[in-house]
């Protein structure tokens, strides 16, 4: 195995307000790879969440433009920083930064090991330009799921060695000294009160009309509950408009993105997911780690992730009468809300560590940098020997 710090660059065209899974994912694996001896790069958009944050944590950042596919301009820009840092690999999010990454080594003439993270299925649709895309432009594709990967091979042009699941990874949170009874005095919720949380960016994929609808029943059965949202996204007035048209709105509490959201979690009882679509989402993960019970349709790589009725429950797709009856079961017990809460930390401290994650993807970008540049040095030495 090649020992040599490795010079690693995450390049994301997301836009300026988007902080999602992903995001995340890029962020953490950064910390536990810069830990590692290696060197870490962020590039993406100006003003974008993803790079302050990024920034502010200290990383070398680079706000790069990205426009339209194959921007020769904009791979030009991306080709000095690849020079200049002597980059070796670079993990991608969109096809676009793919593109513009292949284009950037070309123009300086340098190899890069061009890494794609694909969070979910719709990351890499079945077209034709994919197919060419992926044959010439990927060394890897790096997938939480096996769900995901069992789909990407159904296409029928992806080899099966390019695409390896890594399980997503968190950070056990330590709560001492977290003072719960503050907190929710800090957002108006009184100490009694049960609370319900669904996180993610507000858009259609998340349905957060549904988690509405459930948050509805709920409150038909159960008085004192509160609801809690927290993301951001361009659906932020229909959900407002929506909680009020269903009389929920007095008990609804939206909050913008959080850098650092352990404490709304802990002060929920439940965690909801209404998505019509998941990878591995790191929600769940987070809202696990902090000892939360979470109800979730089945969807995706959820059911990779719950065993349901024993670390969670999982909830068969956009079932709202379901979903609310398990919510309402839990709240009227809070000896199985410990109970579930208890098992969905156990679970992820001893499958989805953040270490285990850093481990195996380190030991894999260590491979595809072997593969591409030592048996080719190898190769060549020989052949001129």
């Amino acid at each position: 195995m090649n020992n040599k710090s490795l010079n690693i660059l995450f390049l994301n065209s997301v836009k300026v307000n988007t902080f999602g899974g992903v995001e995340r994912w890029m962020l953490n694996l950064g910390k536990g790879l810069y830990e590692r001896g290696h060197k870490i790069y962020y590039a993406a958009k100006k003003g974008s969440i993803f790079i302050n944050t990024c920034r502010s944590i200290g990383f070398p950042v680079f706000k790069n433009k990205f426009g339209i596919d194959y921007s020769i301009i904009n791979s030009y820009r991306l080709s000095k920083i690849l020079r200049k840092y002597d980059i070796d690999i670079v993990i991608n999010h969109h096809n676009k930064d793919i593109k513009i990454a292949r284009m950037a080594s070309l123009i300086v003439n340098k190899k890069i090991v061009n890494i794609k993270r694909a969070g979910s299925i719709g990351d890499v649709k079945n077209t034709l330009e994919n197919k060419l895309i992926y044959k010439r432009f990927v060394d890897g594709i790096i997938t939480p799921t096996y769900d995901i990967k069992y789909k990407l091979l159904k296409y029928g042009w992806l080899d099966k060695d390019l695409i390896h699941v890594i399980k997503n990874g968190v950070i056990i949170p330590n709560l001492e000294g977290l003072n719960i009874k503050n907190i929710k005095n800090s957002l108006k919720v009184a100490d009694e009160s049960r609370v319900i949380g669904s996180f993610g960016r507000l858009v259609e994929q998340k349905q957060f009309d549904k988690f509405l609808f459930v948050s509805k029943l709920i409150k038909q059965k159960i008085d004192n509950v509160k609801f809690i949202i927290v993301g951001e996204g361009h659906l932020k007035d229909e959900i407002i408009n929506i909680s009020k048209e269903i009389g929920i709105f007095n008990d609804l509490i939206l909050l913008d993105f959080q850098a650092d959201p352990i404490s709304i979690y802990a002060i929920c009882d439940i965690i909801v997911m209404t998505s019509r679509s998941e990878g591995y989402p790191n929600v769940l993960l987070e809202a696990m780690s902090v000892g939360k019970p979470v109800v979730a349709f089945g969807v995706g790589g959820i059911k990779e992730l719950i065993k349901n009725g024993d670390n969670g429950y999982i909830i068969d797709p956009f079932d709202c009468e379901k979903m609310a009856e398990i919510c309402i079961e839990l709240l009227r017990n809070e000896e199985k809300v410990e109970e579930i809460g208890s098992r969905a930390k156990k679970y992820v401290e001893n499958n989805n560590s953040i270490k285990t994650m850093i481990d195996k993807t380190e030991e894999y970008i260590i491979q595809l940098y072997n593969k591409k540049f030592i048996r080719n040095e190898t190769f060549k030495n020989s052949f001129y020997r």
